[in-house]
């Protein structure tokens, strides 16, 4: 209902990791119209995408050789997994951004030892 199914071919990106992440963002951009209308849609929302995202470190880079600029994000995550047990891990990502858009990301995640 809220998706164009013209313009999502249009800009689905060719990187598979791009890919998904553009496939999540579309789900949920879906979703997030629909609790408009649903109570119910608003309340399986925030059950389904229930993320505690603690931010550790931000750090912008610029390359003069390159003449790339990224964004880093170290972070600690912390999610309710289908069967409702918890996982929590630290994550890293990497943003490339180009004319003010985000044209690259790197991410990596590894479970936090407690």
């Amino acid at each position: 209902k809220f998706s164009n199914n013209k313009v999502y071919k249009i800009n689905l990106p060719k990187n598979s990791s791009c890919k998904s992440l553009y496939e999540l963002s579309e789900k949920i951009r879906c979703e997030l119209l629909g609790t408009k209308i649903l109570k119910g849609v608003e309340n399986n929302f925030i059950e389904n995408y229930k993320i505690d995202l603690t931010p550790q470190v931000w750090l912008s880079i610029y390359s003069k050789e390159l003449d790339e600029n990224w964004v880093l994000l170290w972070s600690y995550e912390e999610y309710k997994t289908p069967d409702d047990s918890i996982r929590k891990l630290f994550a890293q990502e990497s943003f490339r951004i180009k004319d003010d858009k985000i044209i690259r990301v790197n991410q990596f995640q590894r479970d936090l030892v407690e």
